[in-house]
């Protein structure tokens, strides 16, 4: 493309203050040995034809990035797909020099790689090792509806009344996290094919943004905007200029530009919480709710962990609805949308009990997601996540009468159980750890570790990596600090076997579970501090000297003649248990006498491993069975819905074998009577 000079001249300059400190310097194995610090970025979205402010379905830009070489070098490279840079408008200047020569460095040559992804600025003289550069740049970015470096929407229906919305691309990475593909909107050395052993979070950067918009149409970015003034160099149009962002990664950035969309404020004292849609959407109070609930949580949580998520001053979180996109969340700003079902922040008509429960899931999510992001990636992140959205949850069911899900929440909690021994699905076994190290704690002594893990994060620009959260417990929980590296450190989780060693002793051993046929001798001398607790004839207790197992075995005196004995009573141990014989004989018949001695999640938990038990060989189908022959009497959804889940694979496994089939088909219509 032919670049006409003469759109970049119409830009109102950018001033950035030439007195930066150096930041400390990155150590990666990344080839990018530009680290930027900060972004100031200004984007004219033209969606109209005609405008001499540019082309329509363009997007002109201008990008002031200051960053520190991490070693001696006369290359920068940035992603920069689809963007249309001038390379005659590149200048480098270096504000600090580790060699004491400041001022302009000269630019030999600019070019595309990586199937024109990347940009490579090739500089005449090398920059040394420390030295801080201001990178200046002019482009252009395309809009499209889902082919441009910008998404741009306009809903025809008359439900939006022709709102038009264009913005951040984004894809959806998985159903609890999600990210932005600013990268289409600017040069970032952030992306997505940057491995996460490279430690994303020292990509972290402060961005300050100027929105472009015609006069009818408004703007919403991360930060609050400082000034709304009109552009000097073209008529009808506003620069909404944005405070400076905290210290957050590129993939956490978004910006957003509409029209006809009406705005639903909520605030309190701490709080600012702002809904955008089509007004149609916003009649008969449909987002009052989101609203609400979204001002109550940020306070709940602000105090309940006594921190904030804003460096300066107020909190602010915006509700944005589109048309048609999927959901986001990003840093204070959340995306849903309007129609789906389950993706929804906006009430029903008749404003039912079912509605309510959707949009405070999806609300909890987006403000979870919020105070989360501050931490960082490490092995209890994701659980921390999972467990503050049931804090969230349960303080909502008590303020507006939405049941607290619990079915689902252990749901998320049994696919921890279904990681590979190659620990490739971390979130679920972060949830693992969490659930196990709150079944541990009480109620106060969790909040206190929470207080002190959002503290930590506040210390930590760059998040709390596992050695920084190890050490942190060990100062503030003693005991779990020195038994948690192995659970962050191991791969998969530990099988416990308890077994009747003779009438007076019982005999406890642990071992690496495996998932169907894995014979990997490599895991076999793993072990973990495991910690026990039991429920005997009734009666939860932890068992003295074997409050930790940390050992391949352990006996215990325990008189077991016609004691009922079950370990990990609540479910919220992190392992599974397997007894001998004798043991699952008196369990089956305490189940069927009275079921109830033991918690419902408890009972979900002993058939969950024993349908996992059966599958892998550990024990036959038929003794599986046995434990379910007392579901007639079970009333609890969360042990149904665990039982389901099984019986499925079960019923297709043995369709080949007719009378086992026939057996197994009996059985289960028996129960379900």
């Amino acid at each position: 493309m032919n670049f006409n000079q003469t759109w970049f001249l119409k830009f109102v300059p950018i001033v950035l203050p030439m007195s930066i400190t150096c930041l400390a310097i990155a150590r990666h194995s990344s080839k990018f040995s530009f680290i930027p610090n900060h972004y100031d970025i200004q984007i004219r979205p033209i969606l109209d034809p005609g405008e001499d402010a540019g082309s329509q379905n363009t997007a002109p830009a201008i990008v002031k990035i200051i960053g520190v070489t991490r070693n001696k070098t006369n290359l920068l490279r940035f992603y920069s797909y689809g963007l249309e840079v001038d390379p005659n408008s590149i200048k480098i200047n270096c504000l600090i020099s580790i060699n004491g020569i400041e001022g302009s460095l000269n630019v030999s040559n600019v070019s595309k790689v990586n199937n024109d992804k990347e940009l490579v600025i090739q500089l005449r003289n090398e920059a040394a090792e420390g030295d801080e550069l201001e990178v200046y740049m002019e482009y252009l970015i395309t809009i499209g509806n889902w082919g441009g470096n910008l998404v741009y929407s306009k809903c025809q229906s008359e439900e939006c009344q022709n709102s038009i919305i264009v913005g951040t691309r984004f894809q959806m990475e998985h159903k609890y996290v999600s990210y932005t593909w600013i990268w289409r909107a600017f040069p970032s050395v952030e992306n997505i094919n940057i491995p996460k052993s490279e430690d994303s979070g020292s990509f972290k950067a402060t961005f300050s943004l100027t929105i472009i918009r015609k006069d009818a149409q408004k703007s919403v970015s991360n930060a609050e905007i400082i000034s709304s003034t009109p552009d000097p160099n073209h008529e009808g149009w506003v620069l909404d200029k944005y405070s400076e962002t905290e210290k957050i990664s590129p993939d956490m950035l978004s910006f957003v530009v509409f029209s006809n969309y009406s705005t639903l404020t909520i605030e309190s004292t701490n709080v600012t919480i702002r809904v955008h849609a089509a007004s149609s959407y916003l009649q008969n109070g449909r987002a009052l709710f989101a609203a609400e609930i979204g001002t109550t949580l940020m306070n709940f949580l602000e105090e309940y962990l006594n921190a904030s998520i804003s460096s300066y001053g107020k909190m602010k979180l915006d509700f944005v609805i589109p048309s048609v996109w999927i959901p986001l969340a990003s840093w204070k700003v959340c995306y849903f949308s309007p129609n789906s079902p389950t993706r929804t922040i906006l009430v029903d008509e008749k404003n039912t009990t079912r509605s309510r429960i959707v949009v405070a899931n999806n609300i909890v999510t987006c403000v979870v997601e919020n105070w989360a992001y501050q931490a960082g990636e490490n092995c209890l992140s994701a659980g921390i996540k999972l467990y503050l959205k049931q804090l969230a949850m349960e303080r909502l069911s008590t303020l507006t009468n939405t049941p607290t899900d619990t079915v689902t929440y252990f749901e998320e909690f049994r696919q921890a159980f279904y990681i590979t021994n190659v620990d490739s699905l971390r979130p679920y076994k972060s949830w693992g750890i969490m659930r196990m190290l709150k079944g541990f704690l009480n109620r106060l002594s969790s909040q206190s570790f929470l207080q002190s893990y959002f503290h930590l994060a506040n210390e930590n620009d760059e998040g709390i990596t596992d050695e920084i959260l190890i050490d942190r417990m060990k100062e503030v929980l003693p005991l779990i600090g020195d038994a948690f590296p192995s659970w962050c450190g191991n791969v998969g989780y530990p099988l416990i076997k308890i077994g009747k060693l003779n009438e007076s002793h019982i005999i406890l051993s642990q071992e690496p579970f495996k998932l169907d046929d894995d014979n990997n001798d490599s895991m076999k001398n793993i072990t973990w501090n495991i910690p026990i607790s039991v429920n005997i004839n009734g009666y939860e207790k932890y068992w003295g000297n074997l409050y930790w197992l940390n050992s391949k075995t352990h006996l215990v005196a325990q008189k077991i003649t016609s004691s009922v004995i079950l370990l990990n009573p609540r479910g919220t141990g992190y392992y599974r248990v397997l007894y001998d014989e004798e043991l699952y004989h008196l369990l089956k018949k305490q189940l069927i006498e009275n079921a109830k001695l033991f918690h419902q999640e408890g009972r979900a938990q002993l058939l969950e491993d024993a349908f996992a038990f059966a599958r892998s060989g550990y024990i036959s189908i038929q003794t599986t069975l046995n434990l379910t022959q007392y579901l007639e009497n079970e009333k609890e959804i969360v042990v149904w819905e665990t039982v389901l889940q099984h019986l499925e694979p079960i019923r297709h496994r043995l369709s080949s074998h007719p009378s086992g089939y026939k057996s197994f088909m009996t059985h289960i219509h028996k129960q379900k009577e």
